[in-house]
């Protein structure tokens, strides 16, 4: 794997969810931080979903979860090409790192 997530266990489940102040679901806290400090996810596909798509008073947590969970994923992971850009972004073991 070229991501170390502290989010996610090897038994396929997640540690956390994390809700913002405004009611924003996030997969893990480090989504939660870069996306609250930098309006960005830093990743093309989860920054062109509608505005309010992880909303949880405008959408039902399953579905918000459902959205999070097919595009990161630890298949994804096996490979740097295949890894989303937000865990290249913040999760990248040290040896993927560009020096």
């Amino acid at each position: 794997m070229v991501v170390n997530c502290i989010a996610y266990n090897d038994d396929g489940s997640w540690n956390e969810t994390e809700i913002s102040s405004n009611f924003n679901v996030y997969l893990c806290c480090t989504l939660h931080a870069i996306h609250q400090l930098n309006n960005t996810f830093f990743d093309e596909h989860l920054d062109n979903l509608p505005e309010g798509w992880n909303d949880v008073t405008k959408h039902k947590l399953v579905d918000i979860m459902k959205i999070y969970k097919n595009h990161i994923t630890p298949e994804k992971w096996k490979k740097l090409e295949t890894t989303p850009n937000c865990c290249k972004t913040q999760c990248l073991k040290s040896e993927f790192h560009k020096k």
